[in-house]
């Protein structure tokens, strides 16, 4: 099996994963029954995808070792020396070009986050106060909302917010912020945006994107419910939500809707068959694009 092969099957693996393990996870009942599992599942099966590209991208650079370079006779691999020598080049253009296009995305975006987040907690200094009751900055707004400022120890309600909610409700919302904090949900949802930001025209990669926002967004809500009950966060989602500006209850982050079916009806804590399963599949993840690309010469004749 030459180089050809390896990068055929390895892109077909890539391609494979990258179409159907989205559809699935979209479908099935395991982001409601286990986010934790969805969301590794969903960022692992991209990381499989994009493995494989790589492994293939690296399987042709290698060839490179079958170039009639420093020897009298090329070496017969079943490849000319110039598709060998084409092979290599694009090869090295993936890459190049990947790792040229995330390291720039980062850079873009590390600085942005870092602006706005100090231009944030500038205004919070100015405008909020600290309350040693909630343990949280309450600033003055029209709106109702609440939210944790990723990177910091800092979680802001608004003075409406404390008006509208009860206190249980309050301690909910506040709950679930600090699971924000304590999951550093931010650096998985910062690396989705990376990846979108670094390839804009590919479309699994925004459907991640969201995926992960939402899949957070359970991730917090389980931590709060445990802490307080979820009735109490339910209720002040959707308070929340209407006070907002457009009255739109998405506006309180992820797929609000589900969230709030979810906290007043959640999942039994028992894995199904079918959850215990689908657990299994990380190692085929990992192992599958390392597994073709060292397949033998002689593994299909």
């Amino acid at each position: 099996m030459n180089a050809a092969t390896h990068v055929l099957l390895l892109t077909g693996y890539a391609t494979t994963v990258a179409t159907c393990a989205p559809r699935l996870l979209s479908w099935s009942n395991l982001p409601r029954r286990s986010p934790a599992l969805a969301l590794a599942l969903w960022h692992m099966s991209i990381g499989s995808a994009g493995f494989a590209i790589g492994l293939a991208a690296l399987k042709l650079v290698s060839a490179a070792r079958y170039l009639p370079i420093g020897r009298d006779e090329p070496h017969d691999h079943g490849n000319s020396p110039t598709e060998t020598l084409v092979g290599v080049l694009i090869g090295l253009l993936i890459l190049a070009f990947a790792s040229t296009r995330l390291v720039l995305a980062a850079r873009r975006l590390t600085r942005a986050r870092r602006s706005t987040r100090e231009r944030h907690l500038e205004l919070l200094s100015v405008l909020g106060r600290h309350d040693p009751d909630l343990d949280a900055t309450v600033v003055p707004s029209v709106t109702a909302a609440a939210y944790c400022v990723a990177g910091t120890r800092q979680v802001v309600i608004t003075d409406r917010a404390v008006r509208l909610l009860e206190p249980r409700q309050i301690s909910a919302v506040l709950a679930h912020e600090r699971a924000h904090l304590a999951g550093r949900h931010h650096l998985i949802v910062g690396w989705a945006g990376l990846l979108v930001a670094a390839f804009p025209g590919i479309a699994v990669l925004q459907r991640l994107r969201e995926a992960t926002s939402h899949l957070v967004e359970l991730l917090a809500d389980d931590t709060a419910r445990r802490l307080v009950d979820g009735s109490s966060l339910a209720t002040a989602i959707v308070v929340l939500g209407r006070d907002t500006p457009n009255g739109s209850l998405a506006a309180t982050g992820g797929q609000t809707l589900d969230r709030v079916e979810r906290l007043l009806d959640p999942p039994p804590e028992r894995w199904s068959p079918a959850v215990a399963a689908v657990s299994a599949l990380p190692p085929f993840l990992v192992g599958t694009p390392l597994l073709l690309a060292t397949l033998p010469t002689n593994a299909f004749f």
